[in-house]
């Protein structure tokens, strides 16, 4: 495995990062997920975007430009063995003085590395169980809208889901109100309308969230953000979750209450893999390239 650290080459077995570094010490630095088929980063403007948010709000500037981390990112979508995966990105405020204060902090630490997954394209649409998680989240901090790299809330209520004998995990927040999964966002079908938490619930602001939402219009259907409550899972006519490494999957069921499956949701999880295929088509052969211009 590759691995780009600081604008340089490394791989798996010799890439170190300072155990000094905020991100073990404190949390301190963001991340994103990069999705690519074919060898192809999909969305890959709207991950790097939301990463430069992302380190905007927590005010670190990363030692490399923006350009050559877009560059890097290919490059290991393009090289990795497998054709699909994602590209791990991670920013960190770098190595600094004792303390919380990221006063001195002044050499931000990158690190970029791929994954493979065992996807095959197009996928079938797959169904996960979920339970309601002990752990809340708050929804009034902004730090539910980045990928942080103190994740924690997330990690404890999907360990508690694994014990329990489920995939993942609906968080709350202090209201009570559905907020998201721990790596997803959540959509019910209710009465004849799709619906999502609101970024105010303090659920991720997900790039494919707002893709099938998108979508979802495209295809003319009602679409809405507003508030899910426990209580709604048992009037939901489906429901599934949405991320971009895995794209959507259907809720089977809710601490042992069955979800049933929505129609729509099978259509949505169809036009969103024919976009995949749009912007990440597989690569014409050679040989193909060769009769085509005689």
């Amino acid at each position: 495995m590759r691995v780009y650290i600081n604008g340089e080459w490394s791989t798996a077995g010799t890439a170190t990062v300072s155990a000094f570094d905020r991100s073990f010490q404190y949390g301190d630095g963001a991340f994103d997920t990069i999705p690519f088929f074919n060898h192809q980063c999909f969305r890959q403007q709207d991950h790097l975007d939301r990463l430069k948010q992302t380190c905007e709000y927590l005010d670190i500037i990363p030692g490399v430009s923006w350009y050559r981390v877009r560059l890097a990112c290919e490059e290991l979508a393009a090289s990795h063995q497998g054709s699909h995966g994602v590209v791990r990105l991670h920013i960190s405020r770098g190595v600094g003085p004792r303390g919380y204060s990221p006063a001195g902090c002044k050499n931000p630490t990158v690190v970029a590395a791929a994954h493979s997954t065992d996807l095959r394209l197009p996928p079938t649409l797959e169904a996960r169980t979920l339970t309601i998680a002990t752990e809340r989240l708050f929804s009034g901090t902004r730090l539910n809208r980045w990928k942080t790299a103190n994740k924690l809330t997330q990690v404890l209520a999907r360990g508690e889901a694994i014990r329990r004998g489920y995939d993942e995990a609906i968080l709350l927040n202090e209201r009570g109100e559905c907020a998201e999964a721990t790596s997803a966002n959540l959509f019910l079908w209710l009465e004849d309308q799709l619906v999502t938490p609101p970024l105010t619930a303090g659920c991720m602001d997900g790039i494919t969230r707002r893709l099938i939402l998108n979508l979802a219009q495209e295809l003319g259907m009602r679409v809405a953000e507003r508030t899910i409550l426990p209580e709604h899972l048992k009037e939901a006519k489906g429901g599934f979750l949405s991320l971009s490494t895995l794209g959507l999957l259907e809720i089977a069921n809710v601490d042992g209450l069955s979800i049933p499956a929505h129609p729509a949701t099978l259509r949505l999880h169809k036009q969103y893999w024919q976009l995949v295929a749009l912007e990440c088509p597989l690569p014409v052969p050679e040989e193909a390239t060769a009769t085509l211009l005689v």
